[in-house]
């Protein structure tokens, strides 16, 4: 069985998973073709860096062929998504024009341009360095008096505790701007860029300010995106989970229902590049089990956010691994180490929590944050390789059902496969006193057990149902991508002893090629089948 063990002690985000999933042998080209079905404008490139000297992969997700905002090493974050880890120091009422005055006076902008907010937080900005700049109550000046800000590969502004962020260093800042209670007057902007799982991912002490000046799109706006798009049904499904895990968890930290939630930077171009990403190279990888190790969530002070100060961890990723069950510490550095997008994308991938288990290893990737920080290398590893232990145990639930609309059914199936089983099928039986009905049969792993036995009690009339273990045997899956016409085709090959047994394109790709096309399916199917035969070497 293709088992993969995601290694989480430094933590997690959105882009340190997307580049250990490639650097383990994804697809670029087939997470490209589902990154840019749900917007046009949207690519993931890789470039290969280090952390404490192990070699990494960065992914960056680029907007028309530019680099996102988030992804500038001068823009101030250690991971886009926008918390602020530099936490400066609270100025008199007195201090707040000079740190205004200290911020112009010391620091230079480049070509772009970025802010702190609330309580001491500074950015950096631009190719050279960075500088600090706010507005009113709860913007302050990024850089206070007496400190310039950073500069070279990467420059942000914090106090001795955070740091900026940025591929490099960050700028240390000794008397930063005015905060919320001391005060300016204003706008009261709270912290600008755009929002997103940027540059540092998750990472130990990365910059992390809340922005919410970039795009905004409420949860059923991402959804509409998400369920509109070509993509593979198994990466639609996992890219709307992860989403809706982020919006029942910030629904819960501000006390909101999940559907009136707006996510202000994950749903961001960058992060829904890195949700859709991560699904669709998990999918390439054909992944059958994932195991994921004990998750560093980082501690410390409280973070300048939209919201105020928050706790580290914070709510929401409080609340993620909560209802995912995953365990977790609180790591070796004093800062945010996972991203409530690193969480969420955690539970959703995951079949298990635990050590690596016993395999034969085919393939390592390391992704990397934003930052080198001084207490942890900032990598997140994933492990690929084919189970030596025997077949992992799944179970079968199976209910007889004789009074259920019939028209129900296919939602029933659709909502136990959207609640994590492998295969739901009905079979068609003869009760006793000659009544038709169907046995409902389902295949899921313990993980996801408890969530497809409230589906089947709920959603049918059964109100019992039968379970027993099984052994799985199944052949290596993998994707890859063809193009007919410049319309892209997901094509599974499955692989027994390291032999391509099938290949086959994928219905619902080439039902839409064939709509866009105006061609037969069955023309449109053959055409498929003849462009994938090279994949049977």
């Amino acid at each position: 069985m293709r088992t993969a063990w995601l290694d989480c002690s430094a933590g997690a985000s959105g882009d340190m998973l997307l580049g250990a999933l490639l650097s383990a042998g994804a697809d670029l080209e087939y997470v490209n073709a589902a990154v840019a079905a749900v917007d046009p404008s949207l690519s993931v490139t890789v470039t290969q860096t280090a952390r404490h000297q192990i070699a990494a992969t960065k992914a960056t997700v680029e907007v028309n062929g530019t680099p996102h905002p988030e992804n500038f090493p001068d823009a101030g974050h250690g991971h886009g998504h926008g918390h602020g880890h530099g936490h400066g120091h609270e100025a008199p009422a007195a201090d707040a024009a000079d740190a205004g005055a200290s911020a112009a006076e010391s620091s230079a902008a480049g070509s772009g341009a970025g802010a702190g907010s609330g309580v001491g937080a500074g950015a950096g900005a631009g190719d050279g360095a960075g500088a600090g700049a706010g507005a009113g109550a709860g913007a302050g000046a990024g850089a206070g008096a007496g400190a310039g800000a950073g500069a070279g590969d990467g420059a942000g502004a914090g106090d001795g505790d955070g740091a900026g962020a940025g591929d490099g260093a960050g700028a240390r800042v000794e008397r930063a701007g005015a905060g919320v209670e001391s005060a300016g007057a204003g706008a009261g902007v709270e912290s600008v860029g755009v929002g997103g799982e940027g540059q540092g991912g998750g990472s130990a002490g990365g910059s992390h300010q809340h922005s919410h000046s970039g795009p905004t799109r409420a949860w059923a706006e991402v959804r509409r995106l998400l369920e509109e798009a070509a993509l593979e049904e198994q990466v639609r499904e996992r890219a709307i989970d992860t989403f809706a895990r982020l919006a029942r968890a910030e629904g819960a930290a501000h006390g909101v229902e999940p559907e009136t939630v707006h996510f202000h930077e994950v749903g961001a171009l960058d992060a829904i590049a890195d949700i859709v990403g991560v699904a669709a190279a998990a999918v390439s990888l054909g992944v059958e089990r994932v195991v994921v190790s004990p998750i560093a969530l980082g501690s410390g002070k409280q973070v300048r956010g939209q919201h105020g100060g928050i706790p580290i961890p914070g709510p929401a990723v409080l609340h993620l691994v909560s209802e995912a069950g995953a365990p977790v510490l609180g790591g070796t550095a004093p800062y945010e180490m996972t991203t409530p997008t690193g969480a969420a994308l955690l539970a959703t991938l995951a079949d298990e929590y635990g050590a690596m288990p016993p395999m034969r290893v085919t393939a390592t990737g390391v992704g990397a944050g934003g930052r080198d920080p001084v207490e942890v290398p900032n990598i997140l590893r994933v492990i690929l390789g084919d189970s030596t232990d025997q077949p992992a145990t799944e179970l079968v639930y199976e209910t007889n059902v004789d009074d259920l609309d019939p028209r129900l059914w296919p939602q029933v199936l659709a909502k136990l496969l959207a609640a994590g089983a492998a295969d739901a099928w009905l079979t068609p039986i003869l009760m006793k006193k000659g009544r038709p009905a169907h046995t409902l049969s389902v295949l899921v792993t313990s993980a996801n057990a408890d969530a497809v036995r409230r589906v089947v009690l709920t959603e049918t009339s059964a109100i019992g149902l039968r379970e027993y273990p099984i052994r799985k045997h199944a052949a290596d899956r993998e994707f890859s991508t063809i193009k007919l016409d410049g319309h892209p085709i997901s094509v599974k090959i499955a692989r027994y002893d390291g032999q391509v047994v099938n290949v086959q394109p994928e219905y619902d790709d080439v039902v839409a090629a064939a709509a866009e096309l105006g061609q037969p399916v069955k023309h449109v199917l053959a055409r498929a089948i003849a462009a994938a035969e090279a994949l049977w070497s």
